[in-house]
């Protein structure tokens, strides 16, 4: 709290640094202590279910057999929590959230918030989690950061928008004049960027790759067709 209770601002005037403030009324949005006492908070909660996953309270998810469970991910200000479909893991980490936002004055916010089951999961247990939480299930999360967050076996249909942003890119570039170098620094740093930032996760089917290679090469050699 001395961080919160002892912060001064200075301000530049003229090429000179006048005034010492001190906030009476707490911080505010875009505050440079923001994201450290933001990382402090979280650090809190991310050792809560650490530790009662060690406990055996809840068991995460694994992605492969030999891997170490997961219980918890936080991206910047949204967490993805994981646990069993199970009436005593709901009421867990229901106590846990009610625990730590006691403690930090950060609450839930259910209505931004949804959660996703196993096919395999019983009714009763649905309906028992939307009791505790109050929140709407969905039946799955498809895009999460721009990316899908499963896979489909027919790939090709589930990336197929992939192809289209590049498309939508070219065409819209091609009624436009552009030198060799434009048409390298469009590919290489627009294109190929929405690809990198896809392939980085997912293996992406080689006939759309064929697609979007061609649509590039056809860009670059300046033929109308994409």
């Amino acid at each position: 709290m001395r961080c919160v209770k002892t912060v001064q601002y200075e301000f530049a005037l003229n090429q000179e640094i006048v005034g010492k403030v001190w906030p009476s009324r707490g911080l505010r949005q875009g505050d440079p202590l923001s994201p450290y006492l933001f990382v402090l908070c979280s650090q809190g909660l991310s050792s809560m279910f650490t530790e009662n996953m060690r406990q055996g309270n809840i068991h995460g998810v694994k992605i492969a057999p030999r891997c170490p469970s997961i219980s918890h991910l936080f991206f910047a200000d949204d967490s993805l929590i994981f646990c069993r479909a199970t009436e005593d893991e709901c009421t867990q980490v229901a106590g846990l959230l009610k625990k730590y936002g006691k403690a930090s004055r950060q609450l839930i916010n259910y209505d931004k918030s949804a959660p996703t089951f196993s096919p395999n999961t019983q009714s009763r247990i649905v309906d028992k989690f939307k009791e505790v939480f109050t929140v709407p299930v969905v039946q799955g999360h498809e895009v999460y950061l721009g990316l899908p967050t499963f896979t489909m076996l027919r790939k090709k249909i589930q990336f197929g928008n992939l192809k289209e942003r590049i498309l939508k890119k070219i065409v819209g570039w091609s009624g436009k004049t552009f030198t060799d170098g434009g048409k390298e620094v469009l590919i290489k740093t627009v294109l190929q960027a929405i690809l990198t930032y896809v392939m980085s996760c997912f293996r992406i089917p080689k006939s759309i790759c064929e697609e979007i290679e061609s649509a590039c090469a056809n860009f670059w050699w300046g033929m109308d067709g994409v």
